[in-house]
């Protein structure tokens, strides 16, 4: 199977930004891994308060859906680049914004706790 999506410059900028974006969240995670209490607090409410508490690991759960869901999105850019490459882009794209949410999430779930 050829990657086709790989001979466009645009496509492979904009896979790259997210690879490096996935790999900043990942990395923030295992820096400070060690220094993350037992119990972490995933969600909080202005209103209520802590909503939502979780295990160290369950920070990773957040990287890895966006890992799986960008490698989803990628392999559906690449069925579509011949049938529709306006559809190829968009699911470029969703990759970098899916990207960008996951290192918000994570940075922010490393710096609360």
């Amino acid at each position: 199977m050829k990657l086709e999506i790989l001979k466009q410059k645009p496509l492979v900028v904009l896979l790259a930004i997210s690879a490096i974006l996935l790999l900043g969240g990942l990395g923030a995670l295992l820096i400070n891994f060690g220094r993350l209490p037992a119990q972490i607090i995933l969600r909080f409410d202005v209103f209520h308060g802590v909503t939502l508490m979780g295990s160290r690991a369950d920070a990773f759960i957040v990287w890895l859906g966006a890992l799986l869901l960008g490698i989803a999105n990628t392999v559906l850019a690449e069925e579509l680049f011949y049938r529709n490459r306006l559809l190829t882009y968009i699911f470029i794209v969703g990759t970098l914004i899916l990207s960008l949410l996951a290192l918000i999430a994570t940075a922010t779930i490393v710096s609360v706790n």
